[in-house]
């Protein structure tokens, strides 16, 4: 299945993916240790819901990792 990760094209080698799916085919393991927030198609995912989310083809899924600033 066809989505975008980040605006990047992405296949995924499942035929139902879930977030969480998505999430351990884009993130290493210890980006995925690491607080982020992640929407699909701009709607806020809640992490509880990550592995019950199902991805379509074509969706949006963007991944916010934090930053440093100042």
């Amino acid at each position: 299945m066809n989505i975008k990760i980040n605006g990047e094209e992405t296949k995924l080698p499942c035929d139902k993916p879930t977030v969480a799916d998505a999430l351990q085919w884009h993130l290493s393991a210890l980006e995925r240790k690491q607080s982020f927030a992640v929407a699909v198609n701009s709607s806020f995912i809640a992490k509880d819901n990550y592995t019950t989310t199902p991805l379509a083809s074509n969706d949006c899924v963007d991944i916010f990792l934090p930053i440093q600033g100042g």
